[in-house]
């Protein structure tokens, strides 16, 4: 806290008289947050991982300490497709640290209880073909928060969507919902074999603009489910 006044009285209050307690910088801290994250062009996210298990959120909220950045409209060209999480206001008279939003540009590690008012996904635009974006999508639902989606394609011109981690989340979704469980070589095995066909699939509908998620990855499910003769 002690470093945070000093940066806050030779910036801010240069020159000036002021009793910056605890509590004063803390309120201060909110009203720079406030006016920051105001327009939409900024906002805090909390990332979730890939492997947290979703259909027990209440323990992952429970826990004292989360990640946090800043994500800004322009920045979300470098974030990696399937990144998932919330956007969230921390009230900063209830944390064990205190971050000005240049601080925060990385992640850090706070204790507190964020509120939560949305879930985001960073996605390819392929929808729920995504497994990351349809756990978000799912986990909105559940939490009754809108769901914001970024597509990458929106936000950086020259980015070109990476063809195999297309077949894995195609793959991975196919597993999931057909077994309800992660199977690493399984989802490995079958990559392999209908990729090409996938990505075919795929860039045929996106050039003649007929490209629709749900009913491209229930056709996926069921051609694959036949082939591999899975009863369901």
């Amino acid at each position: 806290m002690e470093k945070l006044r000093k940066r806050l009285k030779e910036e801010y209050f240069k020159g000036m008289k002021v009793d910056l307690s605890d509590n004063r910088i803390r309120s201060f801290v909110n009203n720079v947050w406030h006016r920051f994250t105001s327009d939409y062009n900024y906002f805090i996210v909390m990332p979730i991982s890939e492997a947290a298990d979703l259909t027990d959120i209440e323990h992952i909220l429970s826990r004292s300490s989360h990640g946090f950045k800043v994500v800004s409209l322009d920045t979300i060209k470098t974030i990696p497709a399937g990144e998932m999480g919330f956007i969230v206001n921390i009230d900063w008279m209830n944390t064990d640290k205190v971050y000005m939003p240049d601080e925060l540009i990385k992640l850090k590690y706070i204790k507190t209880v964020p509120e939560i008012r949305e879930v985001y996904s960073i996605n390819n635009g392929e929808g729920v073909l995504s497994s990351s974006y349809e756990r978000a999508k799912t986990l909105a639902e559940v939490l009754d928060v809108p769901f914001r989606s970024y597509d990458k394609h929106e936000f950086d011109g020259t980015y070109e969507m990476d063809y195999s981690d297309l077949v894995k989340d195609v793959i991975t979704t196919y597993v999931l919902r057909t077994f309800g469980h992660m199977d690493l070589k399984l989802i490995d095995s079958l990559s392999k074999k209908y990729g090409n066909d996938i990505i075919v699939a795929y860039n045929c509908l996106k050039a003649e603009n007929e490209f629709n998620d749900e009913i491209f990855i229930n056709k996926l499910i069921k051609s694959i489910s036949e082939h591999e003769n899975i009863k369901r």
